[in-house]
């Protein structure tokens, strides 16, 4: 697992950006361009089991072994998926398992020679530092910019807590 992304600061991270973008109502708002206010977001980075690279025999495993046996998952419905026009959550993990594969760069147009059978065409995940948010329920492009701030919220959340950390504090070379 991850030690400075975690499920509450993910939580807090989205909480930041629905704020204000679905949840804002207010006319000059983000909010207010938007084509509905409900969707899908995702996301997911790598969890790798502990190693210790002091230890000879654990490091020599994690050489011949896949390192990213796993991925962090977490996903969040806004509105009620019923009343939804569009399979959002469908639509959604597509985006970020089509990025995951590196069929799609995160850019702004579907590719459509990477797509295959039962893939969306839409585009709007995003891929930086190793952590992938894809979120669908609104125009392509503003999906694209609430998955983008997500990941940089929580990015910052987990760069504040590492400030903040004993291991920071203590200039630790290895992660307790």
């Amino acid at each position: 697992m991850l030690k400075f992304v975690t499920p509450s600061r993910i939580e807090r991270a989205v909480d930041a950006v629905m704020a204000v973008t679905l949840k804002d109502e207010s006319p000059d708002s983000i909010g207010s361009l938007l084509s509905r206010r409900m969707g899908n977001l995702v996301v997911v980075g790598p969890i790798q089991e502990p190693v210790d690279v002091r230890s000879n025999n654990e490091f020599l495993e994690a050489l011949q072994t896949p390192n990213l046996p796993g991925y962090l998952y977490y996903e969040l419905a806004f509105g009620n998926p019923a009343e939804w026009p569009h399979d959002f959550q469908a639509i959604s993990r597509s985006k970020v398992l089509q990025v995951c594969q590196g069929r799609h760069d995160s850019g702004t147009d579907a590719l459509p020679h990477m797509l295959f059978p039962g893939d969306t065409p839409y585009w709007a995940a995003v891929k930086r530092y190793g952590l992938v948010v894809g979120f669908s329920g609104v125009q392509p492009y503003f999906d694209r910019m609430i998955a983008g701030m997500v990941l940089e919220m929580i990015v910052a959340l987990a760069y504040d807590a590492w400030m903040k950390s004993e291991t920071k504090e203590q200039g630790l070379n290895f992660i307790p």
